[in-house]
């Protein structure tokens, strides 16, 4: 289990990663600069909750929380919403994305278990995600699953846990594997990205840079919507 730094540290590391993701999907959506702005900064301090008020012995514990514990835990996002409403230059909006972040669009998040038009666009926004993020590069690696893996399951989600059109707007801007990022394959063969398919964005164009534990002199490229069977595995 990671140490309170460590932890922080991914929490830091998270924020931005979830504050990036954000605004691609507010910038799908439409929104003004102004927009953009407070969707960021909500998104860029949405934890500040846990790392202000949630005990160190919770965020290091190995075993599953205790009902007490999980109660405590779910404090930090009032906790964040009425730090955040301290600060200067951050409007209610953002303050609220740190109080909505983990409800749902079906009513069974949390801390007010609100559901549908109650939440914020902000809210569903940073709760999408941040839970893409926690999925894909969450501080217990064990628990890590591939961002087709995550794609899928946000999918499956819409209109249940968020909203189609925010579903719907992260799926066609995010892509699941960026252009020169390095992916590992399903055949464990190395590949980098070359450039998105727009059919797919879990299935890009690839080159192959190592085989069989060996790098290749000239890559390999390979259009992933015509090899069914090798899929990626994750980010290297």
């Amino acid at each position: 289990m990671p140490s309170l730094h460590a932890t922080a540290t991914s929490a830091t590391r998270g924020t931005v990663n979830v504050a990036v993701l954000s605004m691609l999907v507010g910038k799908g959506l439409g929104y003004k600069e102004e927009n953009l702005i407070d969707l960021a900064k909500g998104a860029l301090v949405h934890d500040i909750g846990i790392l202000a008020a949630i005990p160190e012995e919770i965020l290091q514990k190995k075993e599953n929380l205790t009902g007490e514990e999980i109660k405590k835990y779910k404090e930090h996002a009032e906790i964040g919403y009425k730090l955040i409403r301290k600060m200067r230059n951050i409007s209610i909006m953002s303050a609220h994305i740190a109080y909505q972040h983990h409800e749902r669009y079906d009513g069974s998040g949390y801390p007010r278990e609100l559901k549908k038009e109650k939440i914020t666009e902000y809210g569903y926004i940073v709760g999408l995600t941040n839970k893409y993020d926690n999925f894909v590069n969450g501080i217990k690696t064990e628990s890590r699953i591939t961002a087709t893996a995550a794609r899928e399951y946000l999918l499956m989600a819409q209109d249940n846990l968020f909203p189609e059109n925010i579903v719907k707007n992260f799926l066609d801007k995010v892509p699941a594997y960026p252009n020169g990022s390095t992916i590992l394959l399903s055949d464990k063969s190395v590949a980098v990205v070359i450039k998105q398919n727009n059919d797919n964005l879990s299935r890009p164009f690839i080159r192959v840079i190592e085989k069989d534990g060996k790098s290749l002199e000239k890559g390999i490229d390979i259009d992933l919507m015509e090899h069914h069977s090798l899929l990626p595995e994750k980010s290297l």
